[in-house]
């Protein structure tokens, strides 16, 4: 058993880690922003804000947790590719600043895990390993900076640090822990409704997994000696055309499919869904055209030595869109 603590434990994938560790027979600690009384029956809830010294907590508690925690999980901010550079600023790395401080306070610390995201690696043109930090790369928006300046920030740290990298969190392998949010490609299900277009080629996986199976590899890089950097992916993921192909057979939203990539990239540059009326950030089209050359021995390799188990098949994808459509009503 290890004592861990939890910073964001109240979000979707820190509430999962929450439950995921409890259920391994940890002994978890959540910090939440506001009361979050579900997470009581998985471990002790402290009412803090990472954002603040001692993670904004007695100092009694502070010194107690310093002194007993083992691991430290950083599940920290929420996704919003739109958000303004205050916004990341406030939600992302003011936190983690705090976070890494407290760190350094705790005697036992075993592991440091930062729960990153693929867009640290913003956009580029090689194949990317999971520990590698591309030096010189585009960054789309002021989400995918602060990924990419948190991940420098925690490599910075003088201690044992793990990065975990999620692509697309989707609904839990069994249905019970739903998105909070819509995110990329269901964020842009207005724009789809409409027909414009998007590119779908070949190569274009959509790499994605289920939070629970996220939780389980943020997990398992916590307690490794061997891992540094992961990717929270699953292998099988779909392509973006296998994914659009099942909305248009479940909910008749195809749209307009281009091969041509840099032309599908050029249209959403110069369409603004504000224009048409549509509840979709600019921001989001990047994404839904973004293309990761993605090595994934690391997970792979996880997996085939039963650290984790892979998801047996991609109904989880199939639950989500469902439900991503179910909660745009206006589309049906």
């Amino acid at each position: 058993m290890r004592t861990v603590l939890v910073l964001g434990a109240a979000g979707f994938i820190g509430a999962a880690v929450t439950r995921q560790a409890a259920d391994d027979g940890d002994e978890v600690h959540c910090l939440v922003r506001r009361p979050a009384p579900e997470l009581a029956r998985y471990g002790k809830v402290h009412q803090g804000d990472a954002r603040q010294p001692l993670l904004g907590l007695d100092r009694d508690v502070a010194a107690h947790l310093a002194a007993e925690v083992e691991d430290i999980v950083l599940a920290m901010g929420h996704v919003r590719f739109g958000m303004s550079l205050a916004e990341a600023r406030a939600a992302h790395l003011a936190p983690l600043h705090s976070a890494l401080a407290f760190a350094r306070s705790c005697r036992k610390l075993r592991s440091l895990t930062y729960v990153s995201s693929i867009a640290a690696i913003g956009d580029c043109d090689h194949r990317v390993a999971s520990g590698e930090l591309p030096p010189a790369i585009k960054l789309r928006n002021f989400y995918e900076w602060t990924k990419y300046e948190g991940e420098r920030l925690v490599r910075r740290f003088d201690g044992p640090v793990r990065i975990v990298r999620p692509g697309q969190v989707m609904n839990s392998f069994d249905d019970e822990q739903r998105t909070p949010s819509p995110l990329v490609l269901f964020e842009a299900l207005p724009y789809l409704a409409t027909g414009l277009p998007l590119a779908v080629g070949d190569d274009m996986q959509y790499w994605c997994a289920p939070v629970d199976f996220v939780a389980a590899v943020t997990l398992a890089a916590a307690r490794s000696d061997d891992i540094t950097a992961v990717w929270a992916i699953d292998p099988a993921s779909p392509s973006l055309r296998q994914i659009l192909d099942l909305l248009a057979v479940r909910h008749q939203l195809g749209g307009f499919r281009v091969s041509n990539r840099r032309l599908a990239r050029a249209i959403s540059s110069v369409v603004k869904p504000r224009w048409l009326d549509l509840d979709v950030d600019r921001e989001v089209l990047a994404y839904v055209h973004a293309t990761y050359d993605l090595d994934l021995s690391c997970i792979a390799g996880l997996i085939d030595r039963g650290v984790v188990a892979a998801p047996t098949d991609r109904s989880y994808v199939q639950r989500t869109v469902d439900h991503e459509v179910a909660r745009r009503k206006e589309l049906r």
